[in-house]
């Protein structure tokens, strides 16, 4: 067992190799290790050890004694050599006896000493020779001895001479004791040297033991190393690795068994553990599995249910099988009642064979058709538009199971498209109205201004006041022209005034069947007409331009039903057609029993200038400025028309909810003087020319001034003397409004009138704030000039 190895790809099963098990190795090793230090402990005890202790006694005691023998031999030279002494003293004088007794006794010491000491060697095993020359030095010893003892009687007796000679004999004696006395050392030399020789050859077979004990380790250290190195430490390391893999996680481990010892068994039993430990993780997983699958297909099931979005699924032969209550909402159906039906049957018919063409594609996984845009039918016969995501599902075994089908209702995402192209159109429309509306209006203001002059005027000639009448009138078409491109792009400006509805409908109805072909019936139905708020002339206009359309749908003759009432509305349509939701709403209705219009028409009848009549029939602005109308007016306006049926056109306008003052609060005439000066402020010498014979003609004194800048510059003076002043609302350098908000605070009293060829949205702030008593818009007839400027100069009340 040597790695671990990943249960995901085990290696080919083998049957692990029969071995000596790891304890019975592990004995083995130490059963033979022990065996030789017994060996070794055995041979030093039983050879080496008894014969170094052996060698040790035999050395000490020759030692011990050759020792004695040389003690002994010291001790009789120094008593000889006493007795000498003692000779010599005798010669001269008596000795005492006590000092002879002395040396006599020390003497005999000796001898007694000599003749009991037996060699102690000779029991320890020391040579023959040695034991002979140590027998032979005492026996030299005994007879140096006794004629030494021989001297000293010889001494205590007198007898000097006598004494002498065995003194001299005892020296003679000394000689052959030396003589003994080195061979015994010679011997014990000799003996030494052989016991040296024997424990120096014990000693050597000790060392060898020892070396070939210590090479026996030496050589089986390595091999013991490798064999607990490949049969225990290397497989308890993998086995630590692999249980530090199994506490991280990781259940894959697999260890492989190479004996079938201890360990090998070990990892035997834990590789069947992790094989249950994975068993019962995959099992965990796969309920877990099972268990999320479950929970995920109830969120699906509730996603796909509540879903703002329709879902569908629909089966490979174009029927549904499962649809979602927006689905259901769409259609106007139960989802019950939908299921089972094919989808064919709700699809548009000019639909049919696009979806005809697609539907093969996206059972076969084309993703290029994924996402179209497809009509559908509801119940009540409204069209809806949506947009089609169409996703193949597949089984697991990846054959094709059904379409998913995810459709968006995108109906009031068109329309508002629609709405928002519209405004852009009028947006356009209405910048090359504004931008030409000042300087048309202030042409045909001169024009109708010195048309009138000449009309008025008693001297001319019947023929020319006539020709001046003409040209007024063509001027005051050119003038409804210009009103009707600033209405169409809701730049114009509009009375604020409430009116019955009713009446307002009525006098338009009046106005038609007074006009309108006797073949087309026109019928009223005015239920809850209430009072609004907004421009009556501009909603006639409107009401009357779908009435003309109407007849002219209608040319062999139909019936005109135009219908007023509060329209139910809920929430949801106010919020689509941005109607107010604090006030009612009312509902004018003007329906026919036309020709029609197709689908492709329907989606430009308010672009302006679209028209399907000849070109001398109509301009096209009609339905664009009824649109720009009721937008102006917070409304909103729809149409529904289908080919042979019939249009309905229905305008959806806000009642009024309160009452609004005046722009300017106003007192009665009370004049204070019977001429007044006026002051003309506009940079078109031709307006200006104008303007200054109309009220000439009116009785006025009057002055010009080019620009703003030039009329300040007149009021600059300490009494300017000027009653009212004109102001144009675009000028250069200084345009109307900063030229009133100028002279205003410096002359706070001074009327102004505000007169411009186009009221841009920005200047309709509160122009009485700033002085102007009224305004009005060019070109205007010498009548309402008149009385506009009256009603300017009348005096302010408190």
């Amino acid at each position: 067992m040597t790695t671990a190895a990943p249960a995901s790809t085990p290696a080919t099963p083998h049957q692990p190799r029969r071995a000596l098990s790891i304890r019975a190795t592990i004995i083995a090793i130490a059963g033979v290790a022990f065996g030789c230090i017994v060996f070794a402990a055995i041979a030093l005890a039983f050879r080496v050890v008894p014969s170094a202790e052996r060698l040790a006694r035999r050395g000490a005691a020759a030692r011990d004694d050759y020792s004695a023998r040389s003690t002994l031999a010291a001790q009789l030279d120094s008593t000889m050599s006493d007795i000498w002494r003692l000779l010599r003293v005798a010669k001269v004088a008596r000795i005492p006896a006590d000092s002879i007794d002395a040396r006599r006794a020390r003497l005999e010491t000796i001898a007694r000493a000599a003749s009991r000491s037996a060699p102690r060697g000779a029991d320890l095993g020391t040579s023959l020779e040695f034991g002979m020359g140590l027998e032979r030095a005492d026996a030299a010893m005994l007879r140096v001895t006794a004629s030494m003892l021989g001297s000293i009687g010889a001494l205590e007796a007198g007898d000097l001479p006598l004494a002498d000679r065995l003194m001299s004999r005892a020296d003679s004696l000394d000689a052959p004791l030396n003589a003994r006395l080195n061979e015994v050392t010679q011997v014990a030399l000799s003996d030494l040297a052989r016991h040296e020789r024997e424990l120096e050859r014990e000693t050597r077979f000790a060392t060898r033991l020892l070396l070939g004990w210590l090479l026996v380790c030496v050589l089986a250290g390595p091999i013991l190393w490798r064999l607990l190195q490949r049969r225990l430490m290397q497989p308890l390391s993998t086995f630590d690795t692999a249980l530090d893999r199994v506490e991280a996680g990781d259940l894959d481990v697999e260890l492989p068994i190479a004996y079938d010892d201890e360990l090998g068994r070990l990892g035997a039993h834990f590789n069947r553990t992790t094989q249950v430990l994975r068993a019962q993780r995959a099992e965990g997983e796969r309920a877990a599995v099972q268990s999320a699958l479950e929970a995920s297909d109830l969120r699906y099931q509730e996603a796909f249910e509540k879903a703002a979005v329709g879902l569908a699924e629909v089966g490979l032969d174009g029927s549904f099988l499962r649809v979602n209550r927006a689905i259901g909402h769409l259609l106007g159906l139960e989802p019950s009642e939908i299921i089972g039906r094919s989808s064919s049957e709700f699809s548009h018919p000019e639909d049919h064979n696009a979806r005809a063409s697609t539907w093969p594609r996206v059972i076969v996984g084309d993703a290029s058709v994924g996402r179209v845009e497809r009509r559908y039918l509801r119940r009540d016969g409204t069209v809806r538009i949506t947009q089609v995501t169409a996703t193949l599902v597949r089984d697991a075994d990846g054959a094709p199971r059904h379409v998913l089908a995810v459709v968006n209702d995108i109906t009031d995402q068109r329309r508002l498209e629609r709405e928002v192209t519209q405004s852009t159109k009028l947006e356009a429309v209405g910048q090359l109205a504004g931008g030409v509306a000042h300087d048309f209006n202030n042409l045909l203001a001169g024009i109708i201004g010195y048309a009138e002059l000449l009309e008025e005027n008693p001297s001319l000639a019947t023929a020319v006041r006539d020709d001046a009448a003409s040209i007024k009138r063509a001027a005051l078409k050119g003038a409804d022209l210009s009103r009707s491109l600033l209405t169409l792009a809701r730049r114009n400006t509009r009375r604020d005034e409430l009116f019955e509805l009713e009446s307002m409908v009525r006098e338009t109805v009046d106005l038609a069947r007074r006009t309108f072909d006797r073949r087309v019936e026109i019928e009223l139905t005015a239920q809850d007409a209430p009072t609004i708020r907004g421009d009556r002339s501009l909603l006639s206009n409107a009401l009357l331009n779908l009435a003309v359309n109407a007849r002219d749908a209608m040319p062999d003759g139909g019936a005109l039903h135009i219908r007023t009432q509060l329209a139910p509305l809920d929430e949801a349509f106010r919020t689509q057609h941005a109607l107010p939701t604090d006030v009612p709403i009312v509902s004018i209705s003007v329906s026919d029993t036309g020709v029609g219009m197709s689908d492709a028409v329907l989606e430009h009848v308010f672009e302006p200038f679209f028209t399907t009549k000849a070109p001398d029939k109509g301009t096209g602005l009609g339905l664009a400025m009824v649109y720009g109308t009721v937008k102006d007016h917070r409304g909103a306006i729809t149409i529904s028309s289908a080919e042979g049926e019939g249009t309905t056109v229905t305008m959806y306008l806000p009642c009024a909810s309160d009452v609004v003052s005046a722009l300017v609060p106003r007192s009665q005439p009370a004049m204070a003087r019977t001429r007044f000066r006026v002051l003309v402020v506009d940079d078109e010498l031709l307006v200006r020319n104008v303007a200054k014979r109309l009220l000439e003609r009116l009785g006025y004194d009057v002055e010009t001034a080019v620009d703003g800048v030039a009329a300040i510059e007149r009021l600059d003076v300490d009494d300017p003397g000027v009653d009212l002043v004109i102001v144009d609302g675009n000028m250069p350098r200084l345009n109307g409004i900063e030229t009133a908000r100028r002279i205003h605070a410096r002359h706070p009293a001074l009327a102004m009138l505000f007169a411009t060829g186009h009221f841009e949205p920005a200047e309709r702030e509160d122009l009485a704030a700033l002085g102007f008593r009224d305004r009005i818009e060019k070109p205007f007839s010498l009548e309402a000039f008149a009385e506009t400027v009256a009603r300017c100069l009348e005096p302010r009340g408190g």
